[in-house]
């Protein structure tokens, strides 16, 4: 009967509505274009995996930001070789949440006792999404302690047990208490563990970059066939970059806000003068994929909600002068500043469009925060 019930869960787990994007891609709203079947939740084995990745010289104007960095995980001369992995075709939902969840807190997990997990996110906080859209939004209001308990939770539920879950103390312990805010903070990744987790920043930015051709793109592969990724401040997915004041390398306003709403939710667009919010207004996150697919299939890399990634932040990252190789990056071994403390990576809906830069790094101000973030699965191959 255990066994029974497992793959039960596993079944509802692994749906989420699939998306229809036969509607017209200008419009702005952010309600979505799912019909409302079930699909798979897709995990994207990566095409650049064991290759290794030299960081170029960016291209275009830099968005004006205060204190923030808009150089991404691949700064000019910096080498990374990223190994095989898996990334989430979506943020994980509401549903997917809920579901592992509810088997977690029977089989030991504790989460925060203040916990304000929730069906998407609204601006106006008395706004509640009709139940029968609740399942389709991606989860938000999540601290980076739940998603990684919760992340060890999915992979003994799959699994059976945690031999594989990744998130674990200094003594082999695997993590399942996320209101502890002291183990928090010494968790590690263990090496070597096949289990469900968040991505590093690399592997984030790297999916998010990856483009098919060199359209609005360069080659970061050190050798062999070209492997391209997108420009800094273009949308993941984008063939223009992101619209902001200043910016003089393309002046059509209006095709740039097109690119960006075709694949992102967010809220203000720049008009060549001032930033614009949209009519009518975008004020709540959409359901998962409304918005088109970047190049390695992979929805919302840029806006809904902002994502967490494993690594502790670290702005300016620093390349080896003599061109040191970095096998799977995954950031400092504790926070690099007072302020700073977990990498948060692709915009939200309630930024403006220069935000949403593919490079663009943001940071958690504490590691138990709430607010706008969700996340997306990984997993080593």
């Amino acid at each position: 009967m255990k066994k029974l019930f497992i793959v039960f869960c596993l079944t509802i787990v692994f749906s989420i509505p699939s998306c229809n994007h036969g509607k017209d891609k200008n419009t702005p709203s952010n309600t979505g274009n799912d019909t409302g079947n079930d699909t798979a939740y897709d995990l994207v084995s990566v095409p650049f995996a064991d290759r290794e990745l030299v960081g170029q010289k960016l291209i275009g104007e830099v968005p004006g930001y205060t204190h923030q960095d808009i150089t991404g995980a691949f700064p000019e001369g910096r080498h990374v070789k990223l190994s095989a992995y898996e990334i989430g075709k979506y943020e994980v939902t509401w549903k997917v949440w809920k579901t592992v969840f509810d088997w977690a807190v029977k089989n030991g997990y504790v989460f925060s006792n203040d916990i304000a997990v929730s069906a998407g996110y609204a601006l106006d906080k008395n706004f509640k999404f009709p139940e029968n859209e609740q399942d389709e939004q991606p989860v938000a209001n999540v601290t980076w302690g739940e998603a990684v308990v919760w992340c060890n939770a999915l992979t003994e539920m799959k699994n059976g047990s945690d031999a594989e879950c990744v998130y674990r103390l200094g003594d082999g312990t695997v993590l399942k208490n996320a209101a502890g805010e002291a183990q928090i903070k010494v968790v590690k990744w263990a090496e070597g563990k096949k289990g469900y987790r968040l991505p590093s920043q690399a592997e984030w930015e790297a999916a998010a970059r990856y483009s098919k051709d060199a359209t609005n793109a360069q080659n970061y592969a050190k050798d062999g066939e070209p492997i391209y990724f997108i420009t800094h401040t273009s949308i993941s997915g984008g063939k223009l970059p992101v619209a902001f004041k200043g910016i003089t390398r393309n002046t059509d306003w209006e095709a740039m806000k097109r690119e960006q709403m075709r694949l992102a939710v967010f809220h203000k667009y720049f008009d060549g003068t001032n930033d614009v919010k949209f009519k009518p207004e975008i004020t709540t996150t959409a359901r998962v994929g409304s918005k088109e697919a970047n190049d390695l299939g992979l929805f919302d890399m840029s806006g809904n909600v902002s994502e967490w990634c494993y690594d502790w932040a670290e702005f300016k990252l620093s390349v080896d002068p003599n061109g040191e190789l970095e096998v799977n990056p995954k950031g400092p071994d504790r926070k690099s500043h007072d302020e700073y403390e977990k990498v948060v990576r692709g915009g939200e809906f309630i930024n403006g469009s220069n935000f949403m830069a593919v490079s663009y790094i943001n940071h958690s101000e504490n590691i138990t925060e709430k607010g706008t973030m969700g996340f997306r699965l990984a997993r080593s191959k």
